[in-house]
């Protein structure tokens, strides 16, 4: 066998298993979230931009299109398809936080700046590039009036 093919076959058998651990720390990153079925979604958008401000590296390592904001009765989902959502953990971009959690800081044109409050106590603030971010913002306020009563 020339050393062109044994170099191509090693080449896609890296490539593989590169797609394989993607999509199964994907998998189970996304375990958190129930099926989209079963809930009630007031507002959804995919193709979202954003960065955590948790700390230097989540700044610097935001995610460019990848994201889906997802706004339930009762929840705020932040989430990405399943090849870049382990990269979601690592980077503080996958969210599945009670709106009584969930603070609006800013919100302009198609700017959001969000604060969360973890199951671990721990604040975090979001920034999000939204398109439709003026419905983004009065969804979420009539559902927290909702969750409020």
């Amino acid at each position: 066998m020339d050393s062109q093919y044994i170099f191509l076959v090693i080449w896609f058998l890296l490539i593989f298993l590169i797609v394989f651990f993607f999509i199964r720390n994907g998998r189970k990153a996304l375990t958190i979230f129930p099926d989209l079925n079963s809930v009630k979604v007031l507002f959804q958008e995919k193709r979202v931009s954003g960065y955590s401000a948790k700390n230097w590296m989540t700044k610097m390592g935001g995610a460019q299109n990848v994201l889906e904001v997802i706004l339930t009765k009762n929840e705020l989902w932040i989430r990405s398809n399943m090849l870049f959502a382990g990269f979601g953990t690592r980077y503080d971009l996958l969210h599945k936080t009670s709106l009584k959690q969930v603070k609006l800081l800013s919100a302009q044109d198609r700017s959001v700046v969000l604060e969360i409050r973890g199951n671990d106590g721990m604040v975090r603030n979001i920034h999000l590039r939204i398109r439709k971010a003026q419905e983004f913002v009065l969804s979420m306020q009539h559902a927290k009036q909702e969750v409020n009563l």
